[in-house]
């Protein structure tokens, strides 16, 4: 006889659907710095495109594109998108210790674990 009143433990399925583990868990303040990194579409959308590359890097130029394909774009020019990339995005997601950004070869490489990409993926399916 199960008790439906009983909190799960961290680790166990509930309907299917697994929770982050013990040995994945964040502490207060990393859960915090990530959910910021992650509240942004256009912050996912650069977390995608790296993640999504074999090698975890991508050129600024490529993150440009992606977020100009998406929905997830602001309305404007490839300049526009440029700038708040360069001087909002990526500075946010280097700040979280996601994204390491080389603005002099122009190029972005992921730094993020499995719990990223967890709350990545639930993030972004809930979009």
């Amino acid at each position: 006889m199960s008790d439906k009143s009983k909190p799960e433990r961290q680790g166990e399925a509930t309907n299917g659907v697994s929770s982050v583990s013990e040995h994945d868990s964040l502490e207060t303040p990393e859960i915090d710095v990530l959910l910021e990194a992650l509240a942004d579409q256009q912050r996912r959308c650069i977390l995608e495109q790296l993640v999504e590359a074999d090698d975890g890097v991508a050129t600024f130029s490529e993150l440009i594109d992606r977020v100009l394909a998406t929905s997830r774009g602001p309305n404007g020019s490839r300049e526009r998108v440029a700038t708040s990339l360069h001087h909002r995005h990526l500075p946010k997601l280097a700040d979280a210790g996601l994204v390491e950004y080389d603005a002099r070869s122009e190029t972005a490489r992921y730094r993020g674990d499995a719990v990223t990409e967890q709350w990545l993926e639930l993030a972004i399916d809930h979009e």
